[in-house]
């Protein structure tokens, strides 16, 4: 869905440096520490339009979709999700679901979330 309008294109291959400087701001993540888990050169982090690779692409798809579900989790709540994103768990083999996602394992994260929501009461 990337709500938070992290593709500058709709082929999803060209992503904004900007955007991806927040989220590492967000994470708790140092900007070149971040775009290193990403597998982005340092500098490139800081352009305006930052091409992907199909291997980062797929990161960020997922960790879009991680970061969309844990608004939906929290309804919404910035800094619940965010402090989830960041918080060690166990389901997750004690890593933050933010750094599974950067280190590729993303999957297990958003299926995880996907079968919360599924459970969880709807919403008025």
């Amino acid at each position: 869905n990337d709500h938070l309008r992290v593709f500058s294109d709709k082929a999803m291959s060209v992503v904004n440096g900007e955007v991806l400087r927040k989220l590492a701001d967000e994470g708790g993540y140092e900007t070149k520490a971040f775009a290193k888990e990403l597998g982005i050169g340092r500098t490139k982090i800081y352009q305006q339009n930052v091409a992907l690779s199909e291997e980062t692409r797929m990161r960020i798809v997922e960790l879009v979709r991680i970061l969309d579900n844990a608004f939906q989790l929290f309804d919404s709540d910035k800094d619940e999700a965010v402090n989830w994103l960041v918080t060690p768990n166990r389901s997750f083999y004690n890593m933050s679901p933010l750094a599974m996602a950067l280190a590729g394992k993303g999957e297990s994260v958003y299926k995880r979330q996907e079968e919360l929501l599924d459970v969880a009461p709807a919403r008025s």
